[in-house]
């Protein structure tokens, strides 16, 4: 027996199972913008290999006039800002 289900009907179908699949991806796409930022908030403490002035940046430098000091990515500026007080002379 063959099933005679109209055009219509088919795409009805269809679109139930697509709607409920953008459901959850929207779900996914705002959970993951929500969690990005807090994922990245990292600050590090680079020194300007010129001038030996230090600063507190929020991401790694990927320029040669600056590196990073020590191998830490600190959680918070406040700590960061520590780290320069005892690590560097200068801050800029």
């Amino acid at each position: 027996m063959r099933n005679n289900i109209g055009a219509f009907e088919f795409f009805v179908t269809l679109v139930e199972p697509v709607e409920k699949l953008m459901k959850y991806l929207n779900a996914a796409v705002v959970s993951l913008a929500l969690s990005t930022p807090v994922l990245a908030a990292e600050y590090y403490v680079v020194q300007d290999k010129t001038t030996k002035k230090c600063k507190v940046v929020s991401t790694k430098p990927t320029e040669e006039t600056w590196v990073v000091v020590g191998n830490t990515a600190f959680k918070t500026q406040t700590e960061a800002d520590e780290q320069v007080k005892v690590v560097c002379k200068e801050k800029h």
